[in-house]
């Protein structure tokens, strides 16, 4: 259960951040769009970002 209540924290938060020029899309966790029945204790995330802007990365990531 605990990892379920992160993942959804964690999506919350990303989608949060993206209302601006930046915009987070292709959210998976361990390679899995809808990752229902994922068993593991400690759970990969992978994300893609777009911008309007040229040349925008990301910097950091904060777990």
């Amino acid at each position: 259960m605990r990892p379920i209540i992160i993942l959804f924290t964690f999506l919350f938060f990303v989608i949060g951040l993206a209302t601006g020029k930046n915009k987070v899309i292709s959210l998976l966790t361990e390679n899995r769009k809808t990752p229902i029945g994922i068993d593991h204790t400690v759970l990969r995330f992978s994300w893609q970002t777009i911008s309007d802007e040229q040349g925008v990365i990301q910097s950091a990531m904060e777990q």
